[in-house]
């Protein structure tokens, strides 16, 4: 009986390790290198749509420095809004955040240890619940839930122009003890 258990779970075993192995081929993800993103330093590499059972699949792109060591360990910095991180061409606004510059400087100058970026994009239609926790987001009131952009903008019109309201009552100078007796001593 122990050995018809030992046998058993032996087989389970190889059985199990030989459907990870599937598995894993299945979905193995390819890091394409990207020829055509301006870089001031190192390389990017990007996996096309890395899937999850979490969120939508997106874009990865991985920045690597000039003189990436695939034996050597790196630190990771994980940034969001992956697609505006390295080249201005390739962005909506046409700004970027010049991450290659920045990090490349700052690992030339020894201020920071060695790192890779890993930079995960958004879906602008989705941005906001990327970013925002659910369990506060399922709190709040529905208007804010499903708002549109244009809402958003008028609603921060709003608030601009109370916020400049209220600057502008604080300006008021204030007039000190001293010359509020002042003014009432002008006999």
């Amino acid at each position: 009986m122990k050995l018809f258990k030992f046998l058993f779970t032996i087989s389970l075993f190889f059985i199990s390790c030989k459907e990870a192995k599937i598995i894993a081929a299945e979905n193995k993800l390819v890091a394409k290198t990207l020829d055509s993103i301006k870089l001031s330093n190192g390389i990017l590499k990007r996996i096309d749509s890395f899937p999850s059972k979490y969120v939508r699949p997106r874009n990865v792109d991985v920045w690597l420095p000039a003189d990436y060591d695939e034996t050597k360990k790196y630190a990771v910095l994980y940034m969001h809004d992956g697609q505006m991180l390295f080249d201005a061409e390739t962005t909506w606004n046409k700004q970027e955040w010049k991450v290659d510059e920045i990090v490349g400087l700052l690992l030339k100058e020894q201020k920071i240890r060695d790192c890779i970026v890993v930079a995960i994009w958004n879906h602008s239609d989705i941005r906001h619940t990327d970013y925002y926790p659910q369990k506060p987001f399922d709190l709040l009131p529905q208007k804010f839930k499903n708002f549109e952009k244009e809402d958003l903008s008028t609603e921060n019109d709003e608030e601009d122009e109370e916020f400049e309201n209220d600057e502008e009552s604080d300006n008021e100078p204030e007039t000190t003890d001293d010359e509020t007796d002042e003014s009432e001593n002008t006999d």
